[in-house]
């Protein structure tokens, strides 16, 4: 009888230990567990993992470091296109959210070299197993950025091709539309 005392004791002690150690895990946010840039000192490249927060079609935020998606050209966020009927209808937004709802809540791994003018990382980024500079040219919502760089070309002629996203109406090339409007 008094074997049981004892041992009651223990075990509740034991359960309520585990207990806490399970609610001290979880409360451990996911991200703390992953470094918002990690630096390859061999050969100079730099990842991002996290969330993201777009900032347009082909730039946005993860742990508040600014990334440019290399490669592409989005239009920008007041830039007006016109659709497949004639209709004007603002492109940069629709790109702007279709990057958003490609996302969704998932966490963006991007990689990157080198930073630009602006100081934002130039990257090429994936959620899931999507690269999404590809995604954006390929689907209509952003042109490849021939200046500097032919990786994206054959995305943008499938989309050209296929009269896909803002190839479906008209629309002017976003870095000239920028020229136009500085």
């Amino acid at each position: 009888m008094l074997s049981t005392l004892i041992v009651f004791p223990i075990r509740l002690f034991r359960f309520l230990f585990f207990i806490y150690v399970v609610l001290f895990v979880l409360s451990i946010p996911s991200d703390a567990q992953i470094p918002a840039i990690v630096d390859n000192v061999n050969n100079n490249d730099k990842y991002l993992y996290g969330k993201a927060n777009i900032t347009d079609g082909d730039s946005l935020k993860i742990f508040n470091r600014k990334v440019r998606l290399f490669g592409i050209d989005a239009p920008e966020i007041k830039q007006k296109c016109t659709n497949y009927m004639g209709t004007l209808y603002n492109c940069g937004k629709v790109a702007k959210n279709a990057l958003i709802n490609k996302i969704a809540a998932e966490k963006v791994y991007c990689h990157y070299k080198d930073l630009d003018r602006y100081r934002r990382a130039l990257s090429i980024c994936w959620v899931k197993n999507i690269n999404l500079n590809l995604w954006l040219v390929h689907n209509g919502y952003a042109v490849a950025y021939r200046r500097y760089s032919n990786k994206f070309i054959k995305a943008e002629m499938r989309a050209r091709n296929k009269k896909i996203g803002i190839w479906a109406g008209s629309f002017e090339i976003p870095e000239v539309w920028r020229r136009k409007k500085r």
